[in-house]
């Protein structure tokens, strides 16, 4: 996803009042699955979010961090937790869709070396 689909989806975000917002985490919370290789879980992470108001999210921040850490990645999770307890939770969208897209840009390549071999 190239800069002009996030400002897209940012904007989405503020015209529907967060609603697109939801959808666009979700949509995170696969390709992170995608990257890590773990199973994703789709609807399960939203339920989990609304059943928990929200505090799932702050896990899943922490989970993420993890995962780019282990990656060879500064984890910034508490970053982004507090950004969130701020309100800026745009912000963090944000900057984890810019990582998103650096480590799927990165997994494509490796799998088209692969895919050479």
């Amino acid at each position: 996803m190239d800069n002009k689909k996030i400002v897209i989806k940012v904007l989405l975000s503020v015209f529907t009042f967060g609603i697109y917002e939801i959808f666009w985490l979700v949509s995170l919370e696969n390709e992170f699955a995608i990257i890590s290789g773990r199973k994703k879980i789709g609807i399960k992470f939203l339920l989990l979010i609304i059943i928990t108001l929200g505090v799932y999210k702050w896990f899943w921040i922490s989970r993420i961090g993890r995962e780019l850490e282990s990656k060879g990645h500064e984890n910034i999770s508490s970053l982004y937790i507090l950004l969130d307890i701020l309100g800026l939770s745009l912000v963090n969208m944000i900057l984890l869709q810019v990582e998103s897209n650096r480590l799927m840009k990165n997994l494509k390549y490796i799998d088209s070396l692969k895919a050479m071999n």
